[in-house]
């Protein structure tokens, strides 16, 4: 193996390493470290029902900061990741399912796929861009409209 695919093998982990610490700051509910893993001018997509495109790190850590305080807990579980590394940008997708516990008591389940950028900046992959696109949900959540997985085989009877 050349140096080349080395680099991207390593790469591809720390891209792992950063999106791992994402959900376990997010489930801890710590915006300051969390703020540590986005770039300065990150766009989020969650979905029209939860807060549509957010441009700029302030404003998504606002966003996400709005939504954990209706939620008593959260946990985030990420599954495989496709990650395409080329120099110093990357894309990745990563499975996701994610448990929300209201206020109320009321639960909600989500499978979904993050969608994200991935910028290298001073030695760190951040997260500069992230779309949710959802699979399935169950519970409260359900309601809301979200950006849906896209099927090329129609479901049918």
């Amino acid at each position: 193996m050349d140096i080349t695919n080395l680099t991207k093998l390593y790469d591809r982990e720390l891209i792992r390493e950063t999106l791992l610490r994402q959900c376990e700051y997010l489930d801890a509910a710590r915006l300051d470290l969390m703020a540590e893993l986005w770039t300065k001018d990150c766009r989020t997509d969650f979905g029209p029902e939860r807060g549509g495109v957010v441009v700029g790190r302030d404003a998504f850590l606002e966003r996400i900061g709005g939504g954990l305080r209706q939620l008593a807990w959260t946990f985030h579980l990420l599954g495989d990741s496709v990650i395409d590394v080329e120099g110093d940008r990357a894309r990745a997708r990563t499975a996701v399912l994610a448990w929300h516990e209201f206020l109320s008591g009321e639960r909600s389940w989500v499978g979904a796929s993050y969608q994200d950028e991935l910028r290298r900046d001073q030695g760190r992959w951040l997260i500069s861009a992230r779309k949710l696109i959802v699979s399935g949900v169950d519970g409260p959540m359900a309601a809301h409209a979200w950006h849906r997985q896209p099927r090329a085989l129609p479901a049918s009877e």
